[in-house]
């Protein structure tokens, strides 16, 4: 699933999210493949592994209708066992200078048991090179817990941590300089 639907424009960064089910699937690993087009060959994004995301920077590619592909598999053994494809279309356009707004979402709803770990996905819209600034604010205290960089993800390790409610943020900004020009605060409740 992809955080933003089709169409975005080209340089929109879109993170991906996998989910395997099934009988004897407790421990899927996946693996993440890109094409341009139909019946051209896919090249692969991102190799087996247990992380469920992808995050796909279309900064440089063409305006077209892309394949996205993900393998999933039961433990570290032997080929693919399913796999799911989409076609996703990028316009031409887009890639302005400034972060007109940014989402925020958690791999898993709240509240969660303490100890799990949970990996947020930011999304910015209206710049064409998004970078990302994650804070966490506990007992009312803000601090940054993943600090600027292309990565829209932010994995949050909640081992150790006490039952309360926190809070997460998410800047964004357009390139490596200057300061946020969007964000959001998104509340999340973890329990004994």
């Amino acid at each position: 699933t992809p955080s933003a639907a089709s169409p975005q424009a080209v340089g929109t960064t879109v993170p991906w999210t996998a989910s395997a089910a099934g009988t004897n699937c407790s421990a899927p690993q996946y693996r993440f493949w890109v094409a341009r087009g139909t019946g051209t060959p896919y090249t692969l994004a991102q190799n087996w592994s247990t992380t469920a995301t992808f995050t796909w920077n279309t900064t440089g590619l063409a305006a077209d209708t892309w394949w996205l592909q993900v393998d999933a598999r039961e433990g570290g053994s032997g080929g693919w066992q399913t796999y799911f494809e989409t076609p996703y279309t990028l316009t031409a356009g887009g890639g302005g200078t400034t972060c007109t707004s940014v989402t925020l979402t958690p791999g898993v709803s709240s509240p969660q048991a303490a100890g799990t770990t949970i990996t947020w996905t930011a999304l910015a819209s209206g710049c064409g090179s998004p970078q990302y600034l994650f804070y966490l604010r506990t007992a009312g205290v803000w601090s940054i817990v993943q600090n600027w960089s292309t990565s829209a993800t932010f994995s949050w390790n909640t081992n150790g941590l006490a039952a309360s409610d926190y809070m997460v943020e998410a800047e964004a900004r357009n390139g490596a300089s200057g300061t946020w020009q969007s964000y959001i605060d998104v509340p999340y409740t973890l329990t004994p």
